[in-house]
């Protein structure tokens, strides 16, 4: 069966990644929050609890979890999985990030997908910029540039 890559209908399988993984630690949490433009600081302690009920819904609706794993210079950001690329029916269209902070996202999210064989139709290229989360689009003086995939 040709797997199907969407944002609507049931929802089968999901990439994921644990609010432990992406906040690691109430210090890195300390040293992010700001600099990424949260609101507060997350509870790190409430966010686990909070993600394991998630995934606790999940499970009960049959979807097939996997999950991203911790990333060496990852930032708290890396818990939207879905900004590093965007879902489209010949695959995962990955993206090149606006924020500086989470440059190398994209790369890893590619990494990972091709590892459990998901189809990636292509990417962003430079000077493109786009995110899967809040896609602000492309101008006329910074247009998206899409590079297809094999």
């Amino acid at each position: 069966m040709t797997e199907v890559l969407s944002e609507h209908g049931r929802l089968t399988r999901v990439l994921l990644k644990h609010a432990r993984d992406a906040f690691v630690s109430d210090a890195a949490i300390s040293s992010e929050w700001k600099g990424l433009n949260f609101s507060a600081p997350p509870d790190f302690a409430r966010a686990a609890s909070e993600y394991d009920a998630f995934l606790d819904i999940l499970g009960r609706g049959g979807a097939e979890m996997v999950f991203l794993p911790r990333q060496d210079g990852a930032t708290l950001d890396s818990i939207y999985v879905r900004d590093a690329s965007i879902a489209s029916v010949d695959g995962a269209i990955v993206v090149r990030m606006g924020k500086k902070q989470r440059a190398e996202e994209p790369a890893a999210l590619e990494q990972e997908l091709r590892r459990i064989g998901w189809p990636i139709a292509g990417s962003i290229v430079q000077p493109g910029q786009i995110e899967g989360g809040n896609g602000k689009g492309s101008t006329e003086r910074n247009p998206a540039q899409f590079q297809p995939g094999n």
